[in-house]
């Protein structure tokens, strides 16, 4: 596995990261302490690291047992510099705190270890700091990173693949229904917005706050 740097003003590829495992996501890291310090975190088969593309040095943030299969699916990072992810078959969610540089679980869903249902899918950060995450059962989760706890919760008509906020803190999420879904949590309202042949494979929030998705039937549409 590899993490690559693209130059957009050059057009040129250069490999930054040389792992023995897939790659499955990344993710750009400030140190709270020094705002230069700027490092890449990425996930990958059984571990989650912290690194510096410029040097050799390379954190280890978690690294599973060997019984727990891990592919992190996904990650972000909160303002205060603590990392954020999920999609083990443990069906948990970690933060990983810098000042103290330890992890704890702060999402544990229930149900079958080794099923697909509850493993966490995706997960984005909200303009307020809030975390939100999707699942591949039927609901999204959004967490409030102050209160260290889970304040609201939605249910959906399948499984979760993909989600981003919105710069005004509403929530964008598409599934295995073909559907795309705005997601308002303070007023608790919920539209369906766009509708795919199959599958919603990923979107993404223009800085206008327009939504482009796509989905395995081989469309990208504009919302």
């Amino acid at each position: 596995g590899t993490v690559e740097l693209w130059n957009p003003a050059t057009a040129e590829t250069v490999t930054v990261h040389q792992l023995t495992y897939k790659v499955t996501c990344v993710a750009v890291w400030t140190n709270p302490q020094d705002r230069e310090d700027i490092r890449i975190v990425s996930g990958c088969s059984g571990s989650v690291e912290l690194w510096n593309p410029a040097t050799p040095e390379i954190k280890t943030i978690i690294e599973h047992q060997e019984e727990v299969d891990c592919d992190p699916k996904c990650l972000a990072v909160l303002r205060d510099g603590c990392i954020v992810w999920g999609g083990c078959w443990d069906n948990t969610v970690q933060l990983w705190k810098p000042q103290t540089e330890k992890s704890t679980t702060i999402i544990q869903h229930p149900g079958n270890w080794w099923g697909d249902e509850f493993r966490v899918n995706c997960l984005a950060v909200l303009s307020d700091g809030r975390v939100v995450f999707g699942n591949g059962s039927i609901t999204v989760l959004l967490w409030d990173s102050k209160m260290r706890e889970i304040t609201k919760i939605i249910e959906h008509g399948d499984g979760v693949t993909c989600l981003a906020g919105l710069p005004d803190g509403r929530v964008v999420f598409g599934g295995r229904d073909n559907t795309v879904w705005l997601w308002d949590s303070n007023a608790q309202e919920l539209d369906m917005i766009i509708v795919h042949d199959d599958l919603v494979s990923c979107l993404t929030v223009l800085p206008d706050g327009r939504v482009i998705s796509g989905s395995k039937d081989k469309t990208v549409r504009l919302w």
